[in-house]
């Protein structure tokens, strides 16, 4: 990327009497902030009307989104403090696109007191991409406990959006009172804890949820908990599944679960699933065309060392 065509104290200057939609030449002086540069932002951002500080958030977010050398980290750690929802809403979602252990402490911290359901949705969701790098980079478990722990805290409230994401991204983490808390939402009588903690259990790639997962399929009574439990099987790769799987493409009538059974089949993979999902191909129906053509793509990515794209 080139050079910034301001500095940060031009660019504050220019948003506070006249800049209304910066470009990417004019915010990359807030690239990879310095201690001397951070205090010229703040002496100015105040300054700077609402709207413009929303454009600044969301431009920079979409910059971090698209331009691998933008780092931005301390950028978005100061905007997590801003006293407009809608900029740390673009904050938490800048903090998950290059995470480091700062920016994690400072996502921990504005968790810990924030109140807007969208900025704790987005905050969720970076949450569980810090449980994967930190699988991934080592980071100290103090670390994920404390992520784990704030995913369950939010798990706990009402609103279906944040319960799904929080439950989703606690499977990323392999903490014994996360499964224990995954366990639980199984057994609520609100069908969206329970397709959530599906799609948890899914996350864990831990195949000794098998019996449960099977309970699940047999049991429930709702039909896209039920799917889900399919999906949740494919994503574990539990090929006892996979006759269940088959059985459904062919047969059943309810087309929540034939579309749970045609993604369970892509990850599953194999010779047998690879002509029941050309079968399912076949359909009039859009939504099973598209479904299959999705799990036709990961069967095909998921090649053994010959090549071959059957297991």
């Amino acid at each position: 990327m080139a050079g910034s065509i301001y500095t940060v104290q031009e660019l504050m200057y220019a948003l506070v009497t006249e800049l209304e939609c910066p470009t990417w030449e004019e915010l990359h002086c807030l690239d990879d902030l310095q201690a001397d540069e951070q205090a010229e932002l703040s002496e100015f951002w105040s300054l700077v009307p609402q709207a413009r500080r929303l454009r600044v958030a969301v431009a920079c977010q979409e910059l971090a989104q698209d331009h691998s050398a933008f780092r931005g980290g301390a950028l978005f750690r100061f905007l997590a403090d801003d006293a407009d929802p809608q900029v740390r809403t673009a904050a938490m979602v800048g903090l998950g696109l290059d995470p480091d252990l700062a920016s994690l402490e400072v996502l921990l911290a504005r968790a810990e007191v924030e109140t807007d359901d969208w900025v704790r949705l987005a905050a969720a969701e970076t949450l569980g991409r810090f449980l994967l790098a930190g699988e991934l980079k080592s980071w100290p478990k103090g670390m994920q406990t404390a992520a784990a722990a704030r995913l369950m805290d939010w798990s706990a409230e009402d609103a279906s959006e944040l319960v799904a994401v929080t439950l989703a991204n606690l499977g990323f983490c392999g903490l014994e009172e996360v499964r224990a808390t995954l366990a639980a939402n199984l057994l609520s009588d609100w069908e969206v804890r329970r397709e959530a903690a599906l799609v948890g259990i899914a996350n864990s790639t831990d195949r000794s949820w098998e019996p449960v997962v099977l309970g699940i399929w047999r049991e429930d009574p709702d039909l896209d908990v039920r799917a889900a439990a399919l999906c949740a099987a494919g994503r574990l790769g539990l090929q006892g599944f996979l006759d269940i799987c088959l059985n459904v493409v062919e047969f059943e009538e309810e087309p929540k679960l034939r579309l749970g059974a045609i993604a369970a089949l892509g990850d599953l993979g194999g010779a047998v699933a690879w002509r029941a999902l050309a079968y399912a191909g076949g359909s009039t129906d859009e939504e099973q065309r598209l479904a299959v053509e999705k799990a036709l793509e990961r069967l095909e990515s998921d090649t053994d060392p010959s090549g071959s794209v059957f297991s």
